[in-house]
């Protein structure tokens, strides 16, 4: 199925098509990858390129969401679901979609919300930010009013003191900085710190992914008012609407994922050869892979209307909400089905799609379980 993208959109899914085939093949995101059992040892530079970072951002990809004024060109969410899908089929792991979050956080505080002046370091690469939202590692993420983390007074008497600790925090050593949410006296509060402030252990979570996800200690971390993004007590304001947008974008990355493990497989299903026979000419196999092609084009065409409702300013929570739960398990179906379709062979260490597949199955569960998410949608029906 074709969705009918405008004139910026066809512009950057080329760019960025092209740019991650020829300096993301898979050879290159394999090496990037932690060995599992790695735990603190695995390398810390490993799974993080700069170089490859700051020509990724000098294309303009965090520039979409970014007003003009602040260096940015402000197409819309259609055209980071373009790139989100791009670095899905790719298989790249950066602190992007966290970024861009954070900057969507930091647009939504207005000019007098203290970082507007980071959105332009944000813009060409120079500003990397982690989202550290959850207390456990599969908390709600979109449960601020459950955040345990605390932002009391200083012992010096001048701002703030952080304490608690944050799961599944992705690329919490690479960044440079961390947009951290804590209970001030107020309410919940988004704080942006550098990832130097004093007070903060980073302890990288050995996963089936092999990605780059850890846990933050933050032991008595000195923030400052001026830290805070927004107003204390007002995390909860902005939040929601930006966390649709952002499983809007995530869909565009379980869509891209799901399409590369799919062209791998149509690929090989067309090439292997059983009985004297290419194995995409059987029926049983032809109609799975029919039934995959439609289900993938399907979240597509979805995907990108929610993101061209919520650039007309509707309300698109619920409908991101349930897009994200359906995304997270054709993403672990199709990968599933790819490995199962190539034999044995797909199981093995050498085998794209069992990477697809280690992959989906935690990146499907980032912005909310399906449970989470379908508790959620069915508070807005």
């Amino acid at each position: 199925m074709d969705v009918r993208l405008t004139e910026d959109e066809r512009m950057l899914e080329s760019i960025f098509s092209r740019f991650l085939a020829t300096k993301l093949p898979p050879d290159v995101t394999r090496r990037m990858e932690h060995e599992l059992g790695a735990g603190e040892a695995a390398d810390v530079e490993r799974a993080f390129d700069p170089a490859i970072w700051k020509e990724f951002a000098g294309l303009g990809a965090l520039h979409a969401l970014i007003p003009e004024t602040a260096g940015g060109a402000e197409v819309g969410l259609g055209a980071a679901v373009v790139v989100a899908e791009q670095v899905g089929r790719a298989l790249f792991q950066s602190p992007y979609f966290d970024t861009l979050t954070a900057a969507e956080l930091i647009v939504a505080a207005g000019q007098g919300g203290g970082h507007w002046r980071d959105l332009e370091g944000i813009g060409a690469g120079d500003v990397t930010i982690a989202l550290a939202v959850r207390d456990q590692d599969w908390d709600d993420p979109g449960d601020l009013e459950g955040v345990t983390m605390t932002a009391g007074p200083a012992s010096s008497g001048q701002g703030y003191e952080l304490n608690g600790r944050k799961g599944f925090v992705g690329f919490a050593r690479h960044v440079s900085h961390f947009l951290v949410v804590a209970r001030e006296p107020r309410g919940p509060t988004f704080f942006l710190l550098p990832r130097s402030s004093p007070g903060i252990a980073v302890r990288r979570l050995d996963e089936i992914g092999r990605g780059e996800y850890c846990r933050v200690e933050f032991r008595d971390t000195p923030a400052a008012p001026a830290d805070i993004v927004g107003e204390a007590g007002g995390a909860g304001k902005a939040y929601p609407t930006v966390l649709a947008r952002a499983r809007v974008r995530h869909c565009g990355y379980l869509v891209g994922l799901c399409q590369g493990a799919f062209d791998g497989l149509l690929k090989y299903a067309k090439e292997r050869e059983q009985f004297g026979k290419r194995i995409a000419g059987f029926q049983a196999i032809s109609f799975r892979l029919a039934a995959m092609s439609a289900r993938i084009g399907a979240l597509r065409l979805l995907t990108h209307n929610i993101a061209w409702r919520a650039d007309q300013g509707q309300d698109v929570r619920r409908l991101a909400a349930e897009a994200t739960a359906m995304a997270g398990e054709l993403a672990r179906e199709v990968t599933a089905e790819s490995m199962q379709m190539h034999g044995s062979f797909g199981f093995t260490e050498e085998a794209e799609p069992q990477r697809f597949y280690r992959r989906a199955a935690v990146d499907s569960m980032l912005l909310g379980t399906a449970s989470q998410l379908r508790d959620q949608a069915m508070a807005w029906l």
